[in-house]
């Protein structure tokens, strides 16, 4: 027999339990496979380690915490049944949950009951990992590794689940270590996510929401932005839509003087037709620096209508405030008052009073094709001189025409806009990105309650689920002439686009605006989860007309079975919270409005706290501007930076 110590060397990678030991039993030596042998030896030790956890044996080394994890694992044991693998790729789950396995990306799991609070994250798409809060990691186990012992470990908190392959990021967590949610990647939860019975699950307190809400906001922000990159000779940045995004009703223009290297199509930002199907610049086709000039005298004219002489119906639009907002940030950044070599273009090629039909690609007229004959002016001018040029970023001011639109079939139809947009322009440009996309839904007196606020929602859906479009935020805060926006209004919401243009397309960081994440109540106390970008929230005044607008209930409404539900109190209880307390308990199917037609004319006073100053002012008096653009707490004062949230038609879901 040969030696031991002369024996070939086995691996440890090839060890696969198949291997034979030599066993005495009794007084005969046998042959035994290894994996039995190990498994039977240490079968007494797993059971006495599982009664302990069980709490079956309760002077063993188990927690109390581990005892009452085991508890509610026993509770609802049918949601770990539901984790499985794909073969070697990704973490998958089950049709029990409701959700095709390739929709879903993270899964965050929570027991509240744990002694020492562990962080959990996604590792390479193929592991669970372990992390505690200071970033340790404890355990790494693969998909088929994956099952309840290794969750009964007192030590556990967060747990989070990750696969690469998947195409819409989502991310969960378990209430109290009973329940398995599924919440998307901007912290909305979906319908239908809870798996098995929530045995004692706690409700979150106020603070606790705060913080969700707060680490929802910080994971949207830390996301990165596919932006065409701002190295070109040229970027284009065209405004699209109806009657806001070229003007209308400003009959003002402030800005006359250029400055930060940015251009515009013409002598105009705007075509010398307002509704021609081809963009014709006002006076010889050439770049020069960007003013805003004034166009009337009504609606239907395009005569240029100088400073001073007569009226006119268009004015100031959003271009000088969006583009030299987000040159100056750009210049900042190199400690520069200019970057000469990189030119901002501006476009104005709205139509008013036209619906996403009439404004959609194979129109008939095809005014659609404005943005797109400007687009291909500017690139073959940019060819001649050897530079190269790019459409950036585009906006879209629409959705008056559409107010009363389904919002599905509203959603369907921008998405198809954005699409063949981007696809346009990058074609004319030739640029491998396509350009971002920044929406300012209607409001104000374009609101409509009978869908809903359909259109308003549809806005949220499309910035949600299409990358590299950012809703930027509503309009309804601003001073305006009745329909419209006053010419320093338009500057205003101008320098906000600019600001949120710095972030996504400069810093290269997501956005979101101030919008509500859930909205719960329990008897009479509903309370609402905000996501916000500059926290904490707070209540301002907007304007109807020139007039401070100051109500009780703060734009909010509350709707169920039985009509309206009077509300007692609105109050901001967190950073990102509010409380609402209603006069009955709730009947039905309950919906919370914020800035509804009916009883608000389409605006509210909830808005955050953004530091942001602009370097833009209230202008008054100046050229052209009417009196109701002389409102004493605005002039000559900067625009303000704070993020209003945006208008909505919530369901509420009724807590136990």
């Amino acid at each position: 027999m040969a030696k031991i110590t002369d024996l070939p060397v086995l691996a440890p990678d090839d060890v696969d339990g198949q291997e034979t030991l030599p066993v005495v039993k009794g007084e005969d030596m046998v042959r035994l496979r290894a994996r039995p042998l190990v498994d039977a030896l240490a079968q007494p030790h797993v059971q006495q380690a599982q009664a302990w956890a069980e709490g079956i044996e309760p002077d063993g080394p188990g927690s109390k915490s581990a005892r009452i994890y085991a508890e509610e694992m026993a509770a609802s044991s049918a949601r770990l049944d539901l984790l499985s693998t794909d073969v070697g790729s990704s973490v998958a789950f089950t049709d029990a949950l409701g959700f095709e396995s390739s929709r879903l990306s993270h899964v965050w799991l929570t027991a509240g009951a744990f002694d020492t609070p562990l962080l959990g994250y996604a590792g390479d798409g193929r592991k669970m990992n372990f992390v505690d809060s200071l970033g340790f990691e404890h355990i790494s186990l693969s998909g088929s590794d994956i099952d309840q012992s290794h969750l009964t470990q007192s030590v556990l908190d967060h747990v989070e689940l990750s696969a690469e392959r998947f195409d819409t990021p989502l991310l969960g967590y378990i209430g109290g270590g009973s329940r398995l949610n599924f919440v998307d990647g901007l912290g909305f939860e979906l319908p239908g996510a809870t798996v098995g019975v929530p045995a004692a699950a706690a409700t979150p307190t106020i603070a606790e929401r705060d913080e969700a809400n707060k680490a929802a906001s910080s994971y949207i922000r830390a996301q990165i932005v596919p932006a065409p990159p701002m190295t070109c000779d040229y970027a284009i940045a065209v405004s699209e839509g109806q009657s806001f995004s070229i003007g209308s009703q400003a009959g003002a223009a402030l800005t006359t003087t250029s400055g930060l290297s940015c251009l515009m199509l013409g002598d105009q930002v705007r075509a010398a037709s307002i509704d021609d199907v081809h963009y014709t610049p006002i006076g010889p086709a050439m770049l020069k620096p960007l003013s805003e000039g004034r166009q009337g005298p009504g609606s239907g004219g395009s005569t240029v209508v100088p400073a001073g002489e007569g009226t006119a119906y268009y004015g100031e639009t959003y271009m000088s405030g969006w583009l030299r907002t987000l040159k100056a940030r750009m210049a900042a950044m190199v400690f520069q008052p200019d970057i000469p070599s990189r030119k901002l273009v501006a476009v104005a090629a709205g139509v008013g009073g036209r619906s996403i039909a009439q404004l959609s690609k194979g129109a008939a007229p095809e005014i659609y094709l404005r943005g797109n004959d400007a687009v291909r002016q500017i690139a073959a001018i940019a060819a001649a001189q050897g530079e190269t040029a790019i459409v950036s970023s585009l906006s879209w001011s629409q959705g008056e025409n559409d107010a009363g639109a389904a919002r599905a079939a509203y959603k369907a139809a921008l998405i198809s806009w954005i699409s063949n947009k981007r696809a346009d322009y990058m074609a004319l440009t030739g640029q491998a990105v396509a350009p971002l996309v920044y929406l300012t839904p209607p409001g104000g007196s374009y609101t409509r309650d009978d869908n809903l606020l359909g259109v308003q929602m549809a806005f949220l859906d499309v910035a949600d689920e299409v990358p590299g479009v950012y809703l930027v935020g509503p309009y309804y805060q601003y001073p305006d002439p009745g329909a419209h926006l006053l010419a320093n209004s338009y500057r205003w919401h101008g320098c906000q686009i600019g600001k949120v243009a710095f972030i996504t397309q400069v810093l290269g960081r997501a956005w979101h605006p101030l919008r509500p994440r859930k909205a719960t109540v329990r008897e009479t106390t509903l309370l609402v989860d905000f996501l916000v970008p500059s926290a904490p929230l707070r209540f301002g005044t907007p304007y109807n007309g020139a007039a401070e607008v100051n109500t009780t209930d703060k734009g909010f409404r509350v709707t169920d079975g039985g009509g309206e539900v009077p509300l007692t109190a609105v109050e901001i209880v967190a950073d990102t919270v509010v409380r609402i307390t209603l006069s009955r308990v709730i009947s039905g199917t309950a919906r919370l409005w914020y800035g509804d037609k009916t009883y608000h004319a389409g605006m509210g006073q909830l808005c955050d706290s953004d530091p942001w100053t602009h370097d833009f002012v209230w202008t008054y008096p100046a050229p052209d501007l009417s009196a109701g653009e002389n409102i004493s707490a605005l002039n000559n004062q900067p625009y303000c930076g704070a993020n209003w949230c945006v208008q909505f038609c919530l369901d509420v879901v009724k807590e136990a």
